[in-house]
């Protein structure tokens, strides 16, 4: 999912998916949020209905912008699955991180080695 927002709240973005069928979480990278499925017949739907998604007290002409993700599967499930080991569900937004996290998380994704959390 990117065009989030500025400012969103993670929790908003949860809200949008966490009733539709096969939903399994939300991982956030920078300023996208990869949005989980069991299966890819849940995901397409859950995409086709949310495509284009306003959020209510944020002015932008174009709403969120969801697609598949581009990764390789195997690379997909590995950071499935680490992001999940790590609590990633459960970090947020940029935007909704302390500075001194944000500097770390910088710091990992720039260092080999260094761990953002």
């Amino acid at each position: 999912v990117t065009n989030i927002p500025a400012g969103l709240p993670t929790a908003a973005l949860e809200a949008l998916f966490e009733h539709d069928a096969g939903y399994d979480g939300i991982r956030t990278v920078r300023h996208m949020v990869f949005v989980d499925f069991h299966d890819i017949r849940s995901a397409t739907r859950s995409m086709q209905l949310h495509n284009n998604s306003k959020f209510q007290g944020y002015a932008v002409k174009q709403g969120i912008m969801i697609d598949y993700d581009k990764d390789p599967r195997g690379k997909r499930n590995k950071a499935f699955t680490a992001s999940r080991d790590k609590g990633a569900y459960k970090r947020g937004l940029d935007h909704e991180l302390d500075p001194a996290r944000q500097i770390s998380r910088m710091a990992a994704e720039l260092l080999p080695g260094v761990d953002g959390d």
